[in-house]
């Protein structure tokens, strides 16, 4: 080989290796290529949605018509007394609830209240027009008939079968107290109080 074709094979050598990262860039882009395809191409998808799903709690609450008063407050009891009142309890929550009634705070000196009998009474309608008035008032059952210190104090042990299902329906209950014909001299000046609570829990 002349020395002319040594310079020029030498030139293209030089030629072909300046050529390599251009060949392997190219190869490069190009394989990045079907890379990108083949991604883009695993990527079809659907979907599809119902909306917005809300929810919301609702309500258990109890009013009555006692305007802040008390059913009793009476003095100068002797034995055999009595005395009658009612009162109208309105649901006015929107869970179907079961309503109990129980006495709360009852206190009692030279033990009064074992004298004292209550008969507490559930109405088959909302018939009682105000508040202590007993007026058209029907009986449905007797929910409680015994001693004032027997009175149920938690909600577990409450008395009364009332289960409204919706706002605004009412029950009326009629309250008779009777001072025991026994009560002996010792009951003299004794005192007694209870509150009566209706609760409402929902089921």
């Amino acid at each position: 080989m002349s020395s002319s074709d040594q310079v020029a094979s030498a030139r293209r050598a030089k030629r072909g290796w300046r050529l390599l990262p251009v060949l392997l860039a190219v190869a490069g882009v190009l394989v990045a290529s079907n890379m990108v395809w083949k991604a883009s191409k695993a990527a079809f998808s659907a979907t599809t949605s119902n909306g917005t799903n809300t929810f919301a709690t609702g309500t258990v609450s109890l009013t009555d018509n006692d305007s802040n008063a008390v059913l009793f407050n009476v003095n100068g009891l002797g034995p055999g007394d009595t005395g009658t009142q009612c009162i109208r309890v309105t649901y006015t929550g929107s869970l179907r609830s079961a309503v109990k009634l129980y006495g709360s705070g009852e206190t009692a000196t030279n033990s009064l209240d074992t004298y004292i009998t209550f008969q507490i009474e559930e109405g088959t309608n909302a018939s009682v027009p105000t508040f202590g008035s007993c007026t058209g008032f029907v009986s449905g059952s007797s929910i409680f008939n015994a001693t004032m210190n027997t009175l149920p104090t938690t909600y577990g042990s409450a008395v009364g079968s009332w289960a409204p299902t919706a706002a605004n329906q009412t029950k009326d209950y009629r309250f008779t107290y009777t001072i025991s014909s026994s009560l002996p001299n010792t009951g003299q000046s004794a005192t007694a109080s209870v509150s009566f609570v209706w609760e409402a829990q929902n089921f």
